[in-house]
């Protein structure tokens, strides 16, 4: 029998099967793979959501029962700061003007700086969310703002809406029973915002090859 733990940590697992195998489809489908592109800095993102998702299933699944969280706790953290660094940077670059993208920037790098050495220090996931949640929030607001524009992505609103629910589910403790609890739910509707998040990124994609 499979025990409310364990569930967790399978979730993880596919959640973060299913975000690296996105991160390689939008990475084969782009021409030009750098860091200045804007796609590229999604492809990073969905990338590292994978991998921290990969580590939390690690965590749950190995070393949670044992008590020995530091390590992977703290890989985990580090790679959702890192999806947050790069989803801050695509904001960044899609929405501010040069001059303000560049001191944003350095802001995201200070962010960046701060949650890793936090990271190591304090393992709460409150933390976390604290740190990621202001990122998802402009990012949401400003794809809301320039829809109509085109800078804005309908794949991007929908995307953040369902991650919100999701962190809302997990942050109040919401679940349909002991086994399927908060995190386990969390990983869930997770799944469907990334799937609905590739798309997103295909749209840019392909922007990015016309121009």
């Amino acid at each position: 029998m499979i025990t409310p733990l364990q569930l967790v940590s399978i979730t993880d697992f596919i959640l973060g099967t299913l975000c690296l195998f996105l991160a390689g489809a939008l990475y084969g489908k782009s021409q030009d793979f750098s860091f200045s592109k804007p796609s590229s800095k999604l492809v990073l993102f969905i990338f590292f959501v994978g991998l921290a998702a990969f580590m939390g299933g690690l965590d749950h699944g190995f070393f949670q029962p044992i008590d020995q969280r530091f390590i992977p706790t703290t890989l985990t953290y580090l790679c959702i700061a890192l999806a947050t660094y790069f989803l801050f940077e695509y904001t960044i670059q899609t929405f501010f003007s040069e001059k303000t993208g560049k001191i944003l920037s350095i802001i995201a790098y200070l962010q960046l700086v701060i949650f890793v050495v936090s990271s190591f220090l304090l393992h709460n996931f409150l933390l976390v969310i604290a740190n990621y949640s202001p990122i998802l929030i402009l990012f949401f607001t400003l794809n809301i703002i320039h829809l109509k524009s085109k800078k804005g992505n309908l794949y991007f609103i929908i995307t953040c809406i369902t991650i919100i629910i999701a962190t809302l589910v997990q942050t109040f403790g919401f679940q349909f029973s002991l086994f399927l609890n908060a995190e386990t739910m969390y990983h869930t509707i997770a799944m469907i915002a990334y799937v609905v998040f590739y798309f997103g990124v295909s749209e840019i994609l392909k922007k990015e090859q016309k121009s």
